[in-house]
């Protein structure tokens, strides 16, 4: 039996593999199969339940923030380590990380690497130095760029001491570095990826950034512990990818042809929709999400005749009915969220808005196919 929210990691990770065929195989696990590779993936029963508490908006924002993406850097880290996302740039998804329950006070742990992996986090340490004293340079007054810096040149004095990173009892401020130099060795990673012909290079690539991904941002403590601001000083000198504070929304799939053929009037509906979303209006949000929606139900409505929708879907795409039924009340669950509060244009609202949008088109895309 479908849950809601089993439900919404199915629409989660339909909205970076839309192609995905994506099963519920127990209560408690889904089955993705995509790009010719299938893979498990169970959830513990307790984290569902929260994450059910978190979908029906009883918990506290940065509290359900936290557990929403602890669930979902868990999930690329899964995908990731089986092959499956080797378009997604992770760097970016860590990079914009959602403010949140973030650990304080006095957090302290031991922390050992092996050789290699020490060099790597060195050499890290010492690119965050320079862009830190890269940023110094303005020659204002900067004291949480100075603190940070301090941080950063005690471990790399350390390890120059040492010979090594391995501490026994490192502070958050510690960690927090560490953290940082994970995602600093991730790009490095990602820039050699790109740069590679090798298909198999490629993967044993992406086998590595994801072992980093889930020892350093899904593993506890790292997952609740800041980003420093200088990773992304660093990236934004680098002229890199960059969290945006205002991102540009689009669709993942492309239905602009087939829809265009289906309606015209309907392809500008939906052209106008991310036109909308990616607007200054005060009611982008509810905009973009009404006519999207309108796109879906008026291509539903043609396409199913006089036959009930849950009965065409039956009988033309009959592995894909259900998760169509289960997406298509989600995308009425969430719009009907958007539309609680007046000019509801908060970072997240947007993300929901641009999700809903995504698995509309989805469908759309499976209705119209030939």
């Amino acid at each position: 039996m479908s849950t809601p929210a089993l439900d919404a990691i199915m629409v989660f990770i339909r909205s970076f593999l839309p192609q995905a065929t994506i099963k519920q195989v127990s209560a408690e696990e889904l089955s993705v199969s995509n790009g010719g590779k299938t893979i498990r993936l169970p959830f513990n029963r307790g984290s569902l339940e929260d994450f059910s508490e978190v979908l029906r908006g009883s918990q506290p924002g940065p509290y359900s923030r936290g557990l929403k993406v602890d669930l979902h850097v868990s999930i690329y880290a899964v995908l990731g380590l089986a092959g499956m996302i080797p378009d997604v740039r992770i760097s970016e998804v860590l990079l914009n990380e959602e403010d949140r329950d973030w650990l304080r006070g006095n957090v302290r742990m031991g922390v050992q690497f092996d050789g290699s992996e020490g060099k790597e986090f060195y050499e890290s340490l010492r690119e965050l130095q320079s862009s830190l004293r890269e940023t110094l340079k303005v020659g204002i007054e900067m004291p949480a760029v100075e603190k940070e810096l301090a941080i950063v040149e005690s471990l790399i004095s350390a390890c120059q001491t040492s010979g090594h990173l391995n501490e026994q009892d490192a502070s958050l401020e510690s960690l927090a570095c560490i953290k940082c130099a994970a995602l600093c060795w991730i790009l490095r990673l990602e820039s050699a990826k790109a740069k590679q012909a090798s298909s198999r290079a490629r993967q044993a690539l992406d086998q590595k950034i994801y072992w980093i991904v889930q020892r350093y941002f899904v593993a506890q403590p790292y997952n609740g512990i800041r980003l420093l601001a200088a990773v992304r000083d660093m990236v934004a000198q680098r002229g890199q990818s960059s969290p945006r504070t205002q991102p540009p929304y689009g669709p993942r799939i492309d239905v602009s042809g087939s829809l265009k053929k289906f309606d015209t009037r309907l392809e500008e509906r939906r052209e106008g929709a991310w036109q909308a979303l990616n607007s200054d209006n005060s009611d982008r949000v509810s905009q973009a999400a009404n006519s999207m929606v309108e796109v879906l139900d008026k291509v539903i409505d043609r396409v199913r005749g006089g036959k009930q929708f849950k009965e065409f879907l039956a009988d033309r795409f009959p592995k894909q009915a259900e998760v169509v039924m289960a997406t298509r009340t989600w995308i009425s669950t969430i719009k009907d969220g958007l539309h609680g509060v007046k000019h509801n244009t908060s970072k997240q609202s947007e993300q929901d808005a641009q999700d809903l949008m995504h698995q509309a088109e989805w469908i759309v895309s499976l209705l119209l196919r030939p």
